[in-house]
């Protein structure tokens, strides 16, 4: 099974348009053309660009024989009106004449294409062929859309089209679906999916959600590796919290430390009244000091000068071999 294959696990479905519409970017051109033009007015354009950035992020995953038209014609699109369509002579739905073209025009304006959709480009029609078929549909005037594409062919867009799996909490109830997901429930399978999300966190998330599955539509089975793999999770997820307390209060600790660690090195015995100011302000900022941290502010401006050293000027002479002194 490729990761690919399954829309929950490369892409995050958007839930409000404000994010297709940010100024400057070609989701918010693509949203106007969905605006302005009279046919387009009755499709939720939230759900159209769903589909089309969905479709844009499989194509990073074509395959050498892979062509766009074939990616389009995918069964989890939520876009279907129901009322355009293809002339007779063709094999699919007019739904899909709408996305090809939008899905073409992000393709072909990224700024940075990896090497699979560089080679999908190459193998696909241009604009020109592109609309010509297009406009053969019937019911939907797709020639328009040539008068309403206010971009210019060379300019180039930063588009990020990297996997992002879905929220945990929006991911399918339908036991076939894991079953079929999972090569019917084998825990390897279930584990290299997990690893579809970054953190321990939303990897938990995902595992409750799918044991809550298994408990209501297997309750006498499957469950005990399961709860295994389910503890395993919660080590990881306090070990992370530990590990995060940890750096936090490092993080705490270091400015102290690299002030006491200037103030003994550099101030002299002649600074202790100053070196005792810095003392009380690192316990003001920094109250949550560790022991050994506090006894070295304690120990500041406590410096001793150096001891004076005897110089004697001229010879010594040992009196007991001195024939000049008398004993009295």
């Amino acid at each position: 099974m490729k990761r690919e294959e399954y829309r929950p696990f490369i892409y995050r479905e958007r839930r409000d348009i404000k994010e297709f519409k940010r100024k400057g970017s070609l989701w918010a051109v693509l949203c106007g053309i969905l605006q302005a033009i009279p046919s387009f007015r009755n499709i939720d354009p939230l759900t159209v660009l769903n589909d089309v950035r969905y479709l844009c992020v499989k194509a990073s995953y074509a395959g050498k024989d892979d062509t766009l038209e074939e990616i389009c014609k995918d069964k989890s699109l939520k876009f279907d009106t129901g009322i355009y369509r293809w002339s007779s002579d063709e094999e699919y739905t007019g739904k899909y004449a709408l996305l090809y073209i939008f899905v073409y025009t992000v393709l072909s304006h990224l700024s940075h294409p990896n090497w699979w959709i560089t080679q999908l480009l190459e193998r696909t029609d241009g604009y020109d062929s592109v609309l010509e078929k297009i406009s053969e549909c019937d019911r939907l005037d797709f020639y328009v859309l040539e008068r309403f594409f206010p971009i210019d062919g060379k300019q180039k867009f930063d588009i990020d089209l990297s996997p992002e799996p879905e929220l945990p909490e929006r991911l399918p109830e339908d036991s076939a679906w894991w079953g079929m997901v999972t090569d019917n429930f084998q825990l390897a399978r279930f584990i290299e999916i997990l690893e579809y999300w970054q953190t321990p966190e939303e990897q938990l998330q995902v595992l409750k959600r799918f044991t809550k599955i298994l408990k209501r539509d297997f309750p006498y089975g499957l469950l005990p590796e399961y709860q295994f793999l389910a503890e395993c999770l919660r080590a990881r997820v306090q070990l992370k919290k530990l590990q995060k307390q940890m750096e936090k209060e490092d993080a705490k600790r270091l400015p102290v430390t690299a002030f006491l660690d200037y103030v003994e090195q550099y101030f002299t015995p002649d600074e202790n009244a100053q070196a005792r100011v810095v003392g009380r302000m690192l316990l003001a900022l920094y109250p949550e000091v560790t022991k050994e941290e506090r006894e070295r502010v304690n120990r500041l401006g406590t410096k001793m000068p150096p001891s004076p050293s005897l110089t004697i000027n001229g010879p010594m002479y040992d009196v007991h071999h001195n024939n000049n002194v008398n004993a009295g």
